[in-house]
């Protein structure tokens, strides 16, 4: 445990420093209509339970334990973030159009914290696209795509692989990398404002 929290605040340091801009090897563009299901988000819920390791951090201190999703219904997911003692931290459903709290531990129950987590994980799900939206798309190095785009009149970028999975965002609020490595995948959270949390998110290869 303390070794894969000392991964996550290294991880974060580096993606903290780096000075690799979610536009580098882009050029050219053209205004182009999409549509949600054209994009595959980060994490693709599905109608079995996906588990994965989650570090919410706070400055020097962190919370780890367990994210579980699910899909409920065609368009909602439910997300429960447990620790691994077993106690619930949080429980919420997010679709395009809502987002429900069933439970949230005393410690998180902020309204900062409750937006933030409404904005990362409609994020995370491919769940803030409309059903058909118009964007800026540029042509990147090694067949990706930057889609630049207005959500909530707030601007949002999108780095997307050939095989239309979304690879890092930038919004106002966060910047979220998706780092595949030999022994799984890391989902970096880095958020801009200076209370909010950094968040982790590891799905192992071998889960």
């Amino acid at each position: 445990m303390r070794n894969l929290a000392f991964l996550s605040l290294v991880l974060v340091a580096v993606f903290s420093s780096s000075c690799a801009s979610i536009k580098n090897g882009c050029r050219n563009y053209e205004t182009v209509t999409l549509y949600r299901q054209d994009i595959r988000p980060m994490i693709e819920a599905s109608n079995s339970l996906q588990t994965f390791d989650i570090e919410i951090i706070f400055g020097r201190k962190s919370v780890d334990g367990m994210l579980l999703i699910k899909k409920q219904t065609k368009n909602t997911v439910r997300v429960v973030i447990n620790s691994y003692f077993g106690m619930s931290m949080m429980d919420f459903e997010s679709s395009p159009h809502s987002f429900k709290v069933h439970y949230i531990h005393d410690a998180l129950n902020k309204p900062l914290i409750v937006s933030m987590f409404k904005n990362d994980f409609q994020l995370l799900l491919g769940q803030n696209f409309p059903e058909q939206f118009l964007a800026q798309q540029s042509t990147c190095n090694n067949g990706e795509s930057l889609i630049t785009t207005f959500l909530s009149e707030k601007k949002h970028l999108f780095r997307i692989t050939s095989k239309k999975s979304i690879t890092e965002i930038k919004t106002p609020w966060v910047k979220i990398k998706n780092i595949y490595r030999s022994d799984g995948r890391t989902i970096i959270l880095k958020h801009t404002g200076i209370f909010s949390p950094d968040i982790i998110i590891k799905k192992n290869s071998s889960e």
